[in-house]
């Protein structure tokens, strides 16, 4: 189920995340582990 559940283009949810973001997600670019977190922190 989790390889059909993809988009040929981002959604409006995804769009927001990122750029309310944007500047942390530059920042921790090679660190798998806080880009993890900050996943985890938004469910």
């Amino acid at each position: 189920m989790k390889k059909q559940n993809r988009l040929l283009k981002s959604n409006d949810l995804f769009n927001a995340f990122v750029l309310g973001r944007i500047g942390r997600l530059e920042a921790n670019r090679n660190s798998p582990a806080e880009l993890q977190e900050m996943i985890e922190y938004i469910r």
